[in-house]
């Protein structure tokens, strides 16, 4: 569903978005903000025109695909083409081009952390150079984003380690938190 929060009303939706069969899961704008992709639990991905919910633009649904509890979009940076990773079910993150060819990019993935079941946060460093995610044992995996093999993993938490995200500004900080109640901050 699309709001406008200035009107006070409880008439302020705009536009309603309907196609999936189960729980949406995320929600993320690209292209300059002028679409929006859906994932859900019906294991669909959905790229939509910004304020045009009668049909999706793009429809992903792979016999292969499990449902992909949470994405994100990486930073854009010049001249590179931009991207949305998105943390699959079968315990790897895939990586899909926007544009206006949206497609998933078959030789970009990571893999090796157990997420089965969560919807871990991914992040990706501000200069593109590595990513991250939490796994259901605690850990934080962090991955080379040029050749995707693992940079690196530690135990972060007790219990699953659901979010993790780069300072903005920092570019050596990072950001966790997890089941067992704590934020922690990472150099």
């Amino acid at each position: 569903m699309q709001w406008d929060p200035r009107q006070s009303t409880d008439d302020s939706l705009v536009q309603e978005y309907v196609q999936h069969l189960g729980a949406v899961n995320s929600v993320n704008f690209i292209d300059d903000f002028r679409r929006v992709v859906t994932t859900a639990d019906d294991k669909k991905l959905f790229v939509w025109e910004y304020g045009i919910g009668t049909a999706p633009m793009k429809h992903v649904a792979e016999p292969w695909m499990h449902s992909t509890p949470a994405m994100t979009v990486a930073p854009i940076d010049d001249g590179n083409p931009k991207y949305m990773l998105a943390q699959s079910l079968d315990n790897q993150i895939l990586v899909y081009q926007t544009g206006d060819r949206f497609k998933l990019n078959k030789k970009k993935h990571f893999v090796g952390h157990t997420i089965a079941g969560y919807a871990c946060q991914i992040g990706v460093s501000p200069d593109m150079k590595y990513v991250i995610s939490g796994d259901g044992d605690g850990r934080l995996w962090l991955w080379d984003w040029k050749s995707t093999k693992v940079y690196r993993k530690f135990k972060a938490h007790d219990g699953v380690c659901i979010g993790a995200i780069w300072h903005p500004i920092e570019q050596s900080k990072v950001a966790t938190c997890g089941w067992d109640g704590l934020i922690k901050f990472w150099d």
